[in-house]
């Protein structure tokens, strides 16, 4: 019967409980934080007055916001990947044409998919719908008088995020994904606008995670 020399048996028992750590790896995310938002810039309008409609393609300056999100992992014990549900308040504001702006207030939901590759560290990927409300501000220019409107909108997208546990509770992640958000809004001079704004999202946040343990079998 084959026998293991003692020189090799520490290696064999590192290996051996690296495996077993690896192997007990959980998805436990029951997180609240706090978000930096990158917002996508391009977008594609049309504007309707009672003479005229015109349509086109432009770009905001810069587009930046802050979210509130919770996110919860629906996982047993020993359960190393599941469904994920998320929640999250925001406001955006995006810079146009240096003095022009568009602000917006907005909740959104949404569901996925996660995985634990350590107990430290998830990843996720999760589709999103918001709602929300806009105001758009345009100060008189010279060629144009100053003009604002007002309305709600409508985004959905996808996400793909990383998420990294570095104390028991405080949690750092980033996202990207790819959004688009649709503005209907009715303005001064009886002027209606329509927004898409699509493009890439990135966010960074720092979250608190409220439990550390997984459901219990009963």
């Amino acid at each position: 019967m084959p026998s293991v020399r003692p020189s090799r048996l520490p290696g064999l028992l590192i290996a051996a409980c690296a495996t077993s750590q690896l192997g007990a790896a959980e998805l436990v995310v029951r997180d609240i934080g706090l978000g930096l938002q990158m917002q996508p810039s391009d977008f594609s309008y049309t504007v309707e007055s009672p003479s005229v409609t015109t349509s086109g393609s432009d770009g905001f300056d810069s587009g930046y916001g802050i979210v509130v999100r919770g996110l919860y992992s629906f996982t047993g014990a020993g359960d190393r990947h599941g469904f994920l549900a998320g929640l999250g308040l925001g406001y955006a504001q995006y810079a146009y044409d240096q003095s022009g702006e568009l602000v917006t207030y907005g909740i959104d939901g949404g569901g996925g998919y996660g995985f634990a590759v350590t107990d430290q560290l998830h990843l996720s990927a999760m589709a999103r719908l918001g709602l929300g409300v806009a105001h758009l501000e345009l100060p008189d220019s010279g060629a144009f008088p100053a003009f604002s409107a007002d309305g709600a909108s409508l985004s959905y997208g996808v996400e793909f995020g990383i998420g990294y546990q570095i104390t028991e509770r405080l949690v750092i992640g980033a996202d990207l994904g790819y959004r688009q958000d649709n503005y209907v809004l009715a303005g001064t001079h009886d002027i209606d606008v329509t927004l898409d704004n699509t493009g890439f999202v990135g966010t960074l946040s720092v979250c608190w995670r409220l439990a550390v343990t997984p459901w219990r079998l009963e």
